[in-house]
């Protein structure tokens, strides 16, 4: 199990490098097919094609329980879907970052995205897969919890591009 933990951690730098924090303040917009609202807990519930956008950061899911603060901002969200899916625009030099799994928690005051159940990230080629995978986007940093079938965090690096991998450049 340590071996599956640092070899995630020796890959995970190279997922999410240069990648733009979401501000707390951002607007969000969400798309469903249903949504009620429940006035005592602040509880929001969005059904049937889910969608989420807020800054760079965008959720897919068959639903989406999203919770509110005093200011009206959203604090947190747990999509769920069948996969639902997870989406960051790129920055400067670390390219669009995707996930899915069955279960997916945005926490904005934290600034992270955990995704539960048969998880898996992936960016340029890479991708890690493991029962949760936790994305901090303040730190650009993932830890990797391992896989339900074998226990053990699943991490594939592939080549940037076949070209470095001819001339030698990369490796």
């Amino acid at each position: 199990m340590r071996r599956a933990f640092a070899l995630a951690a020796f890959a995970a730098p190279m997922f999410v490098a240069h990648a733009p924090v979401v501000a707390a303040e951002q607007s969000a917009a969400l798309q469903a097919d249903d949504f009620s609202f429940n006035i005592k807990s602040g509880a929001h519930i969005y059904r049937g094609n889910v969608s989420f956008r807020r800054g760079g950061i965008r959720l897919d899911c068959d639903a989406l329980e999203a919770y509110q603060d005093a200011r009206g901002e959203m604090k947190r969200g747990v999509c769920s879907g069948n996969p639902g899916r997870f989406r960051r625009d790129g920055g400067d030099d670390g390219g669009e970052l995707r996930g899915s799994a069955r279960r997916i928690l945005f926490d904005a005051r934290a600034a992270e995205v955990v995704l539960e159940g048969g998880a898996e990230l992936m960016q340029s080629g890479r991708r890690i897969r493991g029962a949760r995978v936790t994305y901090d986007l303040k730190r650009n940093t993932v830890r990797v919890r391992g896989a339900e079938e074998s226990g053990r965090a699943r991490v594939l690096v592939a080549p940037r591009n076949e070209s470095e991998n001819k001339n030698g450049a990369a490796n």
